[in-house]
């Protein structure tokens, strides 16, 4: 079952524009850096001590861009790869709920248990066309309505029975509730402004350390592919932070309305 995907249709020009200005504006600061070093290091060009030195610390210094870089875009990853298997557990659970909702609707609380499996729907398509698209907003936020549906859900099954059956189902309940507030940390988990500021000023040092040589079309066009990698490095960080938005988004709909669900089960 894929869970995710290029969401190319979903990719908007706002985002676009997002993704290209970080490429854009790391090709512009390890450029304009390369040539601000030449003008300060070409008085030292006839020392070789001073060029070794320099072409040692810029070396360290991409090294540790590279490094850093590497260990955001592996923590990004794991929080995008938790977000999916939060997402799976949810949508499990909201199966087995509905399942058992409809062994209750044949039982003796038939009535209740139509209600209560209605409301299961209900909430799934609620996640699916209102909540996701909430928490992909530059401010996640659940939504007021899936809430309101859990707690009618609760009001709607009664555990005092003592029954496996109406026991599980509450449990489940709080299972669903708990990941569900487990999305939106996965949302709101992102990189402070700071660090990218960081990231910045080392790619700038790495490039201005490059100038001890002039700063030819060659050069500069060698270091603006550098420049762009760590840009679309920075970009992929950014869109892995972004789990239910972006271009590759968490498929909500695979995963809360399989194939096998959405045949049996019409849309509200």
């Amino acid at each position: 079952m894929f869970v995710a995907a290029l969401n190319v249709s979903g990719y908007t020009m706002k985002e676009f524009m997002l993704d290209g200005g970080i490429c854009l504006v790391a090709v512009v600061v390890g450029v304009v850096a390369n040539v601000i070093g030449y003008q300060i290091l070409r008085r030292s060009q006839g020392d070789a001590s001073i060029a070794k030195l320099a072409d040692g610390l810029g070396v360290g210094l991409v090294g540790l861009l590279c490094f850093l870089l590497g260990l955001t875009l592996n923590d990004a990853r794991e929080n995008y790869i938790r977000a999916i298997h939060s997402a799976t557990e949810e949508a499990l659970q909201c199966r087995l709920l509905y399942q058992d909702f409809g062994v209750l609707a044949k039982m003796k609380e038939g009535e209740q248990g139509a209600e209560a499996q209605g409301l299961a729907l209900e909430y799934v398509h609620n996640v699916i066309d209102h909540e996701w698209t909430q928490l992909a907003e530059s401010t996640p936020r659940l939504n007021e309505k899936a809430e309101i549906l859990l707690g009618q859900l609760r009001l709607a099954v009664n555990p005092t029975g003592g029954t496996f059956l109406s026991t599980r189902t509450w449990t489940g309940l709080g299972t669903v509730e708990h990941l569900r507030e487990s999305r939106l940390r996965f949302a709101e988990e992102r990189s402070p402004y700071g660090f990218w500021v960081i990231i910045a000023s080392l790619l700038a040092m790495s490039c201005a350390l490059m100038g001890m040589v002039a700063p030819t079309k060659l050069r500069l066009g060698l270091i603006a592919t550098f420049c762009l990698g760590m840009g679309m490095v920075c970009v992929l960080i950014d869109e892995y932070e972004k789990p239910y938005g972006g271009w590759i988004a968490i498929d909500a709909q695979s995963i809360f309305l399989p194939g096998e669900m959405r045949a049996g089960i019409a849309p509200l």
